[in-house]
């Protein structure tokens, strides 16, 4: 299990070290360099750091009395925004959705649109104070208000043709994972744009 979490680890690493080579190499070709970061070495890097990094610390503090709770469940892939989430940094995620979004806030019953929007606008917080994580948390809030209108409209709907489908399930998943790529790229994109803005 330590090799195993050491792998994910240095796959991440490698897939940063190759999305570097990548952009030295080919400098000229930025379409290229952004479709590849975006799709595919940053998101896998981050992830496969990320899991390999507290794989390797749940793994080492067992022979010392910690059971930490695995944080990492194969969210890449994952049918729905939803699943995503409940299988990323599930130990961060669990804190989040107990002690903010089923919060009240004084009110007598708590909005799950507003707390959606607030919970994950903490979340990029919490990464960092800056305005790439809050705007990227605020994105991805907007992302799970439309997951959650499109679940709670189409109980309405009934039959939607094939649904349930290999084919249905597939594309839910490419969804999925495009959209979750894109709101890594898009939060700099406008910022940049703004900054661009702001010159003129």
């Amino acid at each position: 299990e330590l090799a195993a979490a050491a792998a994910k680890l240095a796959g991440g690493l490698s897939l940063t070290a190759g999305q570097q080579l990548l952009q030295s190499h080919w400098p000229q070709h930025r379409f290229l360099n952004n479709a590849v970061l975006t799709f595919f070495t940053g998101p896998w890097a981050f992830y496969l750091t990320t899991a390999g990094y507290l794989h390797v610390m749940e793994v080492l503090g067992r022979p010392a009395g910690f059971s930490l709770r695995p944080s990492f469940n194969y969210p890449l892939g994952r049918e729905n925004i939803s699943a995503f989430w409940m299988n990323w940094n599930m130990t961060a995620t669990s804190v989040f959705r107990d002690y903010l979004f089923y919060n009240r806030w004084g009110r007598g019953t708590y909005n799950i649109y507003f707390n959606t929007i607030l919970l994950f606008t903490l979340v990029g917080l919490w990464h960092d104070a800056n305005a790439y994580w809050v705007l990227w948390g605020f994105l991805h809030g907007l992302l799970f208000c439309s997951f959650l209108l499109w679940r709670k409209y189409t109980k309405r709907l009934g039959h939607i043709p094939m649904q349930g489908t290999p084919a249905a399930r597939a594309a839910a998943c490419a969804l999925t994972y495009f959209s979750v790529c894109i709101l890594w790229y898009l939060p700099s994109k406008i910022l940049q744009k703004a900054g661009a803005l702001s010159y003129k």
